[in-house]
């Protein structure tokens, strides 16, 4: 049984809700679970051994990880951004495409902290490098496109080479900013609500 409790060794036992939990707002839970892919990408780049070449597969779930990391730490910065531009919390949807989750951030931004987006701007500049690679972004999960033609890695007999090293630095940056701007707009949003209920 997957789903209980490690009886042999605690340390062995992880809890699910310990750190993303019911009282927890939804952009912090996001953003929880946005370090955990974020630092799955760099756990499975730091375990490549160039002896036995797992990286050649390990990659993919590397880019997942850090592409999943990154879009779901954008969803909750759209969730605060909404809520201190517009005065509503925020609903991202079920976009999965970087760009333009990375877009409405940056509108959110200029109508309220423009100097923030100087924060942001090498995450902007890692999601322009992925989209300069593909469009697709279920390359990482699938050699085919929805469309049934065959990813970019695929569909040449050239060699498309990942930089490990840059790769782990690329996931070790968006956890660093987006984790600091998440919680600096999730304070201002908080702050606003309960002032709010404070006048109220």
């Amino acid at each position: 049984m997957i789903f209980q409790r490690n009886c042999n060794d605690f340390d062995k036992t992880v809890i699910m809700n310990w750190r993303v939990g019911k009282n927890d707002h939804q952009s912090i839970r996001l953003g929880e679970i946005g370090d955990g892919y974020l630092l799955a990408s760099r756990n499975i780049v730091a375990s490549f051994n160039s002896d036995e070449k797992d990286g050649d597969i390990l990659i993919f779930p590397a880019l997942f990880n850090m592409m999943h990391g990154v879009e779901v730490y954008l969803k909750a910065m759209i969730i605060n951004l909404e809520y201190i531009v517009h005065d509503r919390w925020g609903d991202p949807g079920n976009i999965h495409w970087l760009k333009d989750l990375y877009k409405t951030v940056e509108q959110l931004i200029q109508q309220h902290e423009q100097d923030a987006l100087k924060e942001l701007e090498p995450v902007k500049q890692i999601i322009s490098e992925i989209y300069d690679q593909t469009e697709q972004m279920d390359f990482a999960r699938y050699p085919l496109t929805s469309r049934k033609k065959p990813q970019f890695y695929i569909d040449t007999y050239k060699n498309i080479s990942v930089d490990a090293e840059e790769l782990y630095k690329a996931a070790d940056i968006c956890m660093d900013i987006l984790n600091r701007m998440n919680w600096h707009f999730y304070e201002q949003a908080q702050y606003l609500e309960e002032s709010k209920t404070v006048e109220g």
